[in-house]
């Protein structure tokens, strides 16, 4: 019985804490963009689930789709990059089948975002295992300059989340020393 309780208080936590991410990131894709809209949490829970899925922080995938699309699933690039995390089918198929990897379904990264997102997630997963600290960078491209200057955007977009917590954290601390001057 004990087990079983213990089992059902872990699950009811991981849900509090699963939606409490889900929440933070939510408010991270408003911050990003400048305002709010309902699709932001089918996103927010998509990063959610694959970033746990692969070891890759939420933040760092909302910083990319932000930078790639402005979290826009119907994106296309120029040079042939599509979905919210502008992936450019013909390079990552060739990467992903020297892995020995499926191939990227390019009807299903153009339409569907979840499995954008996942997929987005999945090659952020593959370039973290360089030990190049600009690894971030190989998402975009592997031409240094380039590399180097889409890490500074991703950088860029991490520190206005950053800033977000700070502000609110000082918030936060401003009213509880107020309230503290209030009573001794």
């Amino acid at each position: 019985m004990k087990i079983l309780i213990l089992i059902m208080t872990v699950l009811v936590t991981s849900q509090a804490y699963a939606k409490q991410a889900v929440e933070t990131l939510v408010q991270n894709i408003n911050l990003l963009k400048g305002s709010a809209h309902p699709t932001h949490e089918s996103i927010a829970q998509s990063v959610y689930f694959h970033a746990k899925e692969k070891g890759i922080d939420p933040n760092l995938v909302l910083a990319v789709l932000m930078t790639e699309s402005t979290f826009n699933q119907g994106a296309v690039s120029p040079t042939g990059d599509y979905g919210i995390g502008q992936i450019n089918i013909k390079v990552w198929n060739k990467e992903f089948k020297r892995l020995k990897l499926k191939p990227l379904n390019s009807e299903r990264v153009k339409a569907d975002q979840d499995y954008a997102i996942k997929k987005t997630v999945e090659i952020l997963a593959i370039v973290k295992k360089d030990s190049d600290p600009y690894w971030i960078g190989r998402y975009h491209s592997k031409t240094p300059s380039l590399k180097i200057g889409y890490y500074n955007k991703i950088r860029g977009q991490l520190v206005k989340m950053d800033l977000k917590k700070k502000q609110e954290v000082q918030k936060i601390q401003t009213n509880w020393n107020f309230f503290l001057a209030l009573n001794p």
